[in-house]
């Protein structure tokens, strides 16, 4: 795979939670060259984030965290992306 693929294949998502757990994602897709925005997850806590990184795992490239996000969360995202790069 040369580096023109490479780039293609990077998925950029974002995560944010608010009060009581209720979560938005969005990712863009740099090979489809698209923005996918989910719906609100009312009490969806940090089992959604992981939910959402697994199912992205192969291609996630990088994972922004809303603050409130525990480290221990961040260390669980960090690591699927480490392991798809991998």
């Amino acid at each position: 795979m040369d580096d023109d693929d490479e780039e293609l294949c990077k998925v950029v998502m974002a995560v944010d939670m608010k009060d009581q757990g209720t979560i938005g994602c969005s990712y863009y897709s740099a090979q489809e060259e698209k923005l996918y925005v989910m719906e609100d997850i009312v009490y969806g806590g940090y089992g959604v984030i992981d939910i959402c990184t697994w199912r992205l795992r192969t291609c996630l490239s990088c994972c922004l965290l809303n603050s409130l996000i525990t480290s221990k969360t961040r260390n669980r995202t960090h690591s699927a992306a480490a392991i798809s790069a991998g």
